[in-house]
């Protein structure tokens, strides 16, 4: 049930951004598969500039196969919050990728995050 103050801003025109980041530890041989379907979610996920039927799809599609391979993912975590400010999600975005960059060697290039595997 939604809060007199998301149907206000709903009528007003605010939008709500959800900001998240989610961690998989994958081990074993076979990860291969995993992979390339987190790589296909991030990829449409950027192509597709934010749309959220197209998120939404990824996340389920990440899911499915999160399920599929368990024997291959030894945990999982996320991390995000809620803005109602696009400047504020926007700064939030570049603190988690900042530390993603950060903790696994990666590097920060606008909107895409590209790490280097071991």
């Amino acid at each position: 049930m939604s809060s007199w103050r998301d149907h206000f801003n709903k009528l007003s025109g605010k939008t709500r951004l959800v900001v998240c980041r989610l961690f998989v530890h994958l081990s074993g041989t076979e990860v291969a598969p995993l992979l390339g379907v987190l790589n296909r979610a991030a990829r449409d996920a950027v192509e597709s500039d934010g749309d959220l039927g197209v998120l939404g799809e990824g996340l389920v599609d990440i899911c499915q196969n999160l399920l599929q391979y368990n024997t291959y993912w030894q945990s999982a975590a996320n991390e995000g919050d809620v803005f109602w400010d696009e400047g504020e999600a926007g700064d939030f975005v570049s603190e988690l990728f900042t530390d993603s960059a950060q903790r696994y060697l990666s590097e920060w290039r606008g909107r895409v995050l590209l790490f280097r595997y071991w």
